[in-house]
């Protein structure tokens, strides 16, 4: 099992709960006091979702957070046929209890447009990464196809809410589940859902990680004080 991708997962949803709670409660839950120090100081800055404007076409639609599919478990299979997930079986479960399931999210929101068979994807950010990828992520992707394939929708679009800024961002164009550019995104997908190992996989995927900032694989061991000095100081020389 992806150890890592459980542990990641199981930090980020617990985030995500406490704070989807308090926007629609206006209350912080009790959980919150479980988490880390430096994850409550992140998440009281972050700004409830404001509506998102979309236009498509002639036709501007106006998505309100209270209407949003929120939280849900999605998950495909190898063939990228949407699994139905419990949603009150634990991350670290999952593998077991759905074996036919290679990639599983946890979608933060989402709005479906059934007049235009659209799902529009909305993953919360809150580090400058995300927003210099915007919304080109494999995650977001996978969130999109698995959620059209429920929904029978021929089409999503992704993108982000910047909770930190309280900025939405979204892509410039659609993606069609029957299309070239959906098979290049599944493919990569696949590709992605076969590291699984306890090892961290760098790459050019690295450049726009909303994670590279605090992400163990982009971390030097510089030794001690004095060396950390030498360092940042210019003294550091090439062994």
């Amino acid at each position: 099992a992806d150890k890592l991708g459980e542990n990641v997962a199981s930090v980020n949803d617990a985030r995500s709960t406490c704070f989807h709670e308090f926007c629609q409660t206006g209350r912080w839950p009790e959980a919150t006091n479980n988490l880390p120090e430096s994850d409550r100081e992140e998440v009281f800055k972050w700004k409830k979702p404001t509506p998102l404007i979309y236009k498509h076409e002639n036709i501007t639609y106006k998505l309100e957070y209270k209407d949003a599919i929120k939280e849900m478990v999605v998950a495909l299979d190898k063939d990228f046929n949407f699994v139905d997930i419990d949603p009150l079986v634990p991350q670290k479960d999952i593998a077991a209890k759905y074996p036919s399931a290679v990639v599983v999210g946890h979608l933060d929101m989402a709005w479906y447009l059934p007049g235009i068979k659209l799902v529009v994807i909305s993953d919360i950010k809150s580090s400058i990464f995300a927003v210099k990828a915007r919304c080109k992520s494999l995650q977001l992707h996978g969130y999109g196809i698995a959620l059209a394939k429920k929904l029978w929708a021929t089409e999503y679009i992704t993108g982000i809410w910047y909770a930190s800024d309280g900025k939405h961002y979204i892509d410039s164009e659609p993606v069609q589940l029957e299309s070239w550019d959906c098979e290049e995104y599944k493919g990569r997908i696949t590709s992605a859902a076969k590291n699984t190992g306890d090892e961290y996989t760098t790459g050019t995927h690295c450049g726009g990680c909303w994670k590279r900032d605090v992400c163990k694989a982009h971390l030097v061991d510089v030794g001690d004080d004095d060396q950390f000095k030498v360092l940042m100081g210019g003294g550091g020389t090439d062994k």
